[in-house]
């Protein structure tokens, strides 16, 4: 009886230690591929996390120009913006390829130039958004569109609207023409400094 006992006992140990570990093993992975609850009732649930990931990544260069000191580094504009472009291209640099990187480890490596066009379009969103705002306040108009995509970007062709820039198969030409339309915006607006901004409007106020 005690070894019938003890053998139970340890085949209830092995059951239990071989789920924790079937259960640990793919977590990272599965993070990536969890969705995020939509409203649509017709088509289950399809927002995969790597999706909103994006979002933060792209977002991150934008917030980290923020500083304290602008009002007081203004006056070298020039130069201080100099220092910001080597800043803003190199931490671009990284958190792009450290997000493809992700998702071809957790996702798939058939996806990366979906990712990375969905990238360059959050990044130019939040490069506008903090030129317009501040750059402490670039993560608004991301914000604002990833809850379009969650909440109004099913439906229409494979089964998300035309403009839906994370999902879409990279041949749709609506889409890679909005990710690039917002990068390159997003490049112009943050090479808009404010004394250029202040320089035209009061050449749009005198004529010189």
């Amino acid at each position: 009886m005690k070894k019938c006992h003890r053998g139970s006992h340890l085949h209830e140990h092995r059951r239990l230690a071989l789920g924790r570990g079937r259960a640990a093993g793919p977590l990272r992975a599965v993070q990536w591929h969890r969705v995020v609850p939509t409203p649509f009732d017709t088509t289950p649930p399809s927002l995969p996390l790597w999706r909103l990931i994006a979002l933060a990544s792209a977002t991150i260069p934008a917030l980290n120009l923020h500083s304290n000191l602008d009002q007081l580094e203004e006056p070298a504009t020039r130069h201080h913006h100099r220092h910001e472009e080597i800043y803003l291209a190199i931490i671009c640099v990284v958190c792009l390829l450290s997000y493809l990187l992700a998702v071809a480890l957790f996702v798939g490596v058939d996806l990366l130039a979906v990712a990375g066009r969905g990238w360059l379009a959050w990044y130019g969103f939040a490069l506008v958004c903090g030129r317009i705002l501040s750059w402490q306040l670039a993560w608004v108009l991301p914000a604002i569109v990833g809850c379009l995509l969650i909440f109004v970007g099913g439906g229409g062709q494979n089964g998300y609207a035309w403009w839906e820039f994370t999902i879409q198969p990279i041949s749709h030409a609506p889409t890679l023409i909005l990710s690039v339309a917002a990068a390159a915006t997003g490049i112009l607006a943050f090479s808009y400094t404010p004394s250029i901004l202040r320089s035209t409007v009061s050449f749009a106020r005198n004529g010189r």
